[in-house]
């Protein structure tokens, strides 16, 4: 699993985010009275948080990516679905064709079904074996009364349901590496923005209200549960 970059603030993004702009907007007027107490802090400092800020809205909006993820994994849950439909076919044509044949029954996993339809690998791994073991016995299958076509959906449907995991879990490694330059550079965001509001309690000593604009957001309280 890849490392997770975690965020330094306990607030939302968007109230960081907001924050920083109000910064950016102000800090033009103040920046002499910044520099006059601390050299670094200049025009590019304030200049570095808006490109940060604007580099923010170039990222993918995490609901988008929810959303995104939401569409590929319910593929995958049809694909499942339809793999659980053809199976069940099979094993009833199996059961007819074999009737009280354990050792048959179990190459068709009859015994492993339920435990594999609860994991998509497992899943994926039970239908590769099952479309060996169709071609096997297709004759005893069709002699039984199962279509040919429906045999032949086997492979298919596992096909389709190899693709569609392979692209949800894609697009899940995406999705860590996205939320990692996100926290990367919301982190980035709160440093600059917390040195500012640091440095406006000494800049800003007798002007409370322009000390009021550098003040970072406040963190979520966490409810009490009352005591029984």
């Amino acid at each position: 699993m890849q490392n997770m970059t975690l965020r330094k603030f306990n607030f939302s993004e968007a109230k960081l985010i907001k924050h920083a702009e109000k910064v950016i907007s102000c800090f033009p007027t103040h920046v002499d009275k910044f520099a006059e107490f601390d050299g670094l802090i200049t025009t590019n400092y304030c200049d570095e948080i808006k490109v940060l800020v604007d580099n923010y809205f170039l990222l993918e909006s995490s609901r988008v990516t929810i959303a995104e993820l939401g569409i590929l994994t319910q593929r995958v849950n049809d694909c499942v679905a339809n793999a659980v439909e053809v199976y069940l076919s099979i094993k009833f044509f199996a059961q007819k064709a074999f009737p009280g044949n354990i050792e048959i029954y179990k190459r068709f996993g009859l015994t492993e079904f339920n435990k594999s339809r609860q994991n998509h690998l497992k899943m994926i791994q039970f239908m590769l074996n099952l479309s060996m073991v169709v071609n096997e016995y297709r004759t005893d299958l069709i002699g039984a009364g199962c279509k040919e076509e429906v045999i032949d959906s086997v492979k298919d449907i596992t096909n389709l349901l190899i693709t569609e995991n392979t692209q949800q879990e894609l697009y899940k490694s995406r999705k860590v590496l996205s939320n990692k330059k996100r926290n990367e550079i919301l982190n980035n965001i709160f440093d600059k923005l917390r040195l500012l509001s640091k440095l406006s309690k000494f800049v800003f000593a007798d002007n409370p209200t322009a000390m009021k604009m550098y003040k970072m957001p406040k963190p979520k309280v966490k409810e009490k549960k009352p005591k029984p």
